[in-house]
């Protein structure tokens, strides 16, 4: 079995290679987000605990959110994976060592803040219908339209360059002292996440194969 961690600012593409990863070797995509809104809706004394911070708006603390994660991946035990949001920070990353759970790769996707910005800033979201559309890769086909319902497209307030610029510098901030923990270990593989898609996809193939 194998344990993949992955690793990738906002619009790395991180969600797109894993899709293909999923496709392709059939690991199972586990996504921080997703772990917690289902914890919440089974209404698990974790979930409760969770939810009781986030209908104040505050965050999770990492004694919640750490053993969601472990239960999730312990239950998980005979599966190949692809965790995706968690760990943040070395704290997090040393919880799932000490309680037995250790990553056989870790995925770096490399992109720089003008990339993201240009992949980011330029995307469309139907208020009405959640299609994606982009201004200058995938334009609907009249101005600000949705191609799907004709619904009006807006840009989203993550998608807003400001709020881009603050998300990638605060997950960079974040993330170098997760890649250097991980390197000790020498299980990083680091990719060009600004190459086209099909390139990535061959690299990390050919990593996972080998891995």
């Amino acid at each position: 079995m194998k344990k993949v961690l992955l690793l990738g600012a906002p619009g790395s593409g991180k969600g797109t290679q894993a899709k293909y990863l999923v496709d392709e070797f059939s690991f199972k995509h586990i996504a921080m987000g997703d772990i917690l809104r289902q914890e919440v809706a089974d209404e698990t004394e974790l979930g409760k605990e969770a939810k009781s911070y986030m209908n104040q708006g505050a965050l999770v603390p990492d004694d919640v959110v750490n053993n969601i994660v472990l239960n999730k991946l312990q239950s998980m035990a005979n599966t190949s994976y692809l965790l995706d949001g968690f760990p943040r920070t070395i704290p997090q990353a040393k919880f799932l060592e000490d309680n037995g759970e250790a990553f056989d790769l870790v995925i770096y996707f490399h992109i720089t803040l003008e990339r993201v910005l240009d992949r980011m800033s330029g995307r469309l979201t139907c208020k009405t219908c959640g299609a994606s559309f982009h201004k200058k890769y995938n334009k609907p086909t009249k101005e600000n339209i949705c191609d799907n319902c004709g619904a009006t497209l807006i840009v989203r307030d993550d998608d807003k360059p400001e709020t881009v610029k603050k998300r990638y510098e605060t997950y960079i901030n974040q993330t170098e002292p997760l890649l250097s923990h991980y390197n000790k270990f020498n299980i990083v593989f680091e990719v060009n996440a600004e190459d086209d898609i099909n390139i990535i996809q061959e690299k990390i193939k050919e990593r996972i194969i080998r891995k």
